[in-house]
């Protein structure tokens, strides 16, 4: 008989725990000993009983359950925690993602739905040793990159679509792009393809996910680039609900690509902050107007309040014309952190390659924007590179790298 694995109940609804109790006990794997307790009672149970995993009720928490999450998760054997249902607080749950309860459950309880979390779950020593097996592979799983603008039509999806193309086919870098527009993203239409799945039918169909299932919903570009496709106008958009199996296409996706770009415009912002918190690096796009420029400011001191790492938070300043009335310079006077490059302006050249649904470096490959959407996937790639090697992260990097950085618009990386 395989080991019982100890899960503690927390709620002060005593409903809720008699509920979590009974539809755990309904599980045949793997074995589970639950046991149910208040939120005040919690640090005394998990430190005298060692709880496996821990089920938090998020509905109606109590002040405390933050500074608790916060206790729990610094310690150095910390179990495993899935916050049950969705707090009427949305920046509550966001607060909960970011110190790393990536995991959650809807109410009422779906059988289907906890099985789905527990196959993913293994004790801590099991997971030591996958940790070891892992280094002694030099397992390496894709870099995430975030593509997001506080304000709508910045060109935040045609910049994602293009450099995916230039990081397939000139790079020869395997690519897949997350279109996670809430409904009708336009990732597909910019690289003239019609999807026949999108990731609505794989959450529709999470029962079937595997890396096969993933693959066949996939859409392919001449150019090498996957696509997963945004929910259709007649799909039901993505809400915090969908959190669970959009981890679960993320974690299959980083074992089979290099690199994965992220389209979050409108993005529900439960979702918006995991695929933040999942990320390597986080691009605010803008343009050079007062609207965009103040959006990226609030964007960028929220992130930083939150405590993100503000080196891993790039800003682009997209359509960046030298005749421009607004400096976007001033974005750095007020945050202090620096702008990581300018895109040039080029409307018409944008047009058409939306109206062909041509790649802008397959239009006009000289261009100054072509260019520098190149010179983009090179400072990504290069990147990636750097933190995979086993150089000091705090090591000044090579003199040439250096200038080669200084000459770019992308100065600041």
């Amino acid at each position: 008989m395989s080991e019982s694995i100890p899960v503690l109940i927390v709620s002060n609804n005593e409903t809720f725990i008699k509920e979590a109790n009974a539809q755990l006990g309904k599980l045949t794997s793997p074995n589970l000993t639950p046991r149910g307790c208040a939120f005040s009672e919690a640090l005394i149970q998990i430190e005298k009983w060692g709880p496996a995993l821990v089920l938090l009720d998020l509905i109606n928490p109590v002040d405390s359950i933050v500074s608790l999450v916060e206790t729990i998760t610094r310690g150095r054997k910390a179990p495993k925690l899935i916050g049950v249902g969705e707090p009427s607080n949305v920046s509550i749950l966001m607060r909960f993602i970011k110190m790393g309860v990536k995991d959650f459950l809807n109410l009422p309880f779906r059988q289907e739905e906890i099985s789905e979390i527990l196959k993913q779950f293994r004790p801590v020593q099991e997971e030591s040793r996958d940790h070891e097996f892992k280094s002694q592979k030099n397992a390496k799983e894709a870099k995430v990159i975030t593509f997001y603008s506080p304000k709508g039509g910045v060109g935040v999806t045609l910049l994602t679509a293009n450099l995916s193309v230039v990081l397939a086919d000139h790079y020869k870098n395997k690519t897949v792009i997350c279109d996670l527009a809430p409904q009708c993203g336009d990732i597909a239409t910019y690289l003239n393809l019609v999807p026949h799945y999108t990731v609505r039918d794989i959450i529709d169909n999470d029962q079937l996910m595997d890396a096969s299932f993933l693959e066949g919903c996939l859409l392919s570009h001449a150019s090498g680039v996957k696509i997963l496709a945004a929910p259709t106008e007649s799909q039901e958009p993505l809400t915090s609900d969908n959190l669970n199996v959009l981890k679960s296409v993320l974690t299959l996706l980083k074992k089979s690509f290099d690199t994965i770009l992220i389209d979050s415009s409108h993005l529900a912002p439960a979702l918006l902050q995991y695929v933040m918190s999942d990320s390597d690096l986080i691009f605010l796009v803008g343009n050079p107007d007062v609207v965009s420029l103040k959006g990226l400011v609030v964007s960028f001191n929220k992130l930083q309040t939150m405590h993100y790492d503000t080196q891993k938070i790039k800003v682009l300043i997209n359509r960046h014309n030298s005749k421009s009335q607004i400096d976007a310079d001033e974005f750095e006077k007020m945050t202090r952190h620096p702008i990581a490059g300018y895109l040039p302006n080029n409307f018409m050249l944008c047009i058409e390659a939306v109206n062909t649904g041509q790649p802008i470096i397959h239009i006009q490959e000289k261009s100054d924007l072509a260019k520098k959407i190149s010179e983009l996937a090179g400072l990504i790639l290069r990147s990636s590179i750097s933190e995979n090697d086993d150089t000091d992260p705090h090591s000044e990097p090579s003199k040439s790298f250096r200038e080669s950085l200084k000459k770019g618009v992308f100065r600041c990386f």
